[in-house]
């Protein structure tokens, strides 16, 4: 069976319809990317940035059966230097909300 390790930088709340059901915790590494932005151009004086990823800190090494719950930006990157080991939560319409939209939990991942 595989093991999810959380290495976002908050716990991950999953839902079933309106009731949480497991919270994965936080597990103390985080993994980010990092950037390098350049000038593209500026609109009507406002400057526009391209930013680029250059790498990811804080993403372990694959290990057999885990996966590594990341975030979204995280996952993208990853996605894009070959990583299978990566998911992110799914925070789509099915995910769990206030009234005032604030996040409470998701009801999936995503790859």
């Amino acid at each position: 069976m595989e093991r999810m390790i959380n290495i976002c930088p908050h716990a991950v709340h999953l839902y079933r319809g309106d009731k949480e059901v497991m919270v994965i915790p936080q597990s103390g590494t985080i993994a980010r990317v990092q950037l390098v932005s350049e000038l593209d151009r500026t609109i009507q004086g406002i400057p526009v940035f391209r930013r680029h990823v250059t790498s990811i800190k804080g993403l372990p090494k694959p290990e057999k059966n885990v996966v590594y719950i990341v975030s979204s930006m995280v996952l993208e990157a990853g996605k894009k230097m070959g990583r299978t080991d990566i998911i992110a939560p799914d925070t789509n319409a099915d995910s769990v909300r206030t009234n005032n939209n604030t996040l409470l939990g998701v009801s999936c991942f995503r790859m």
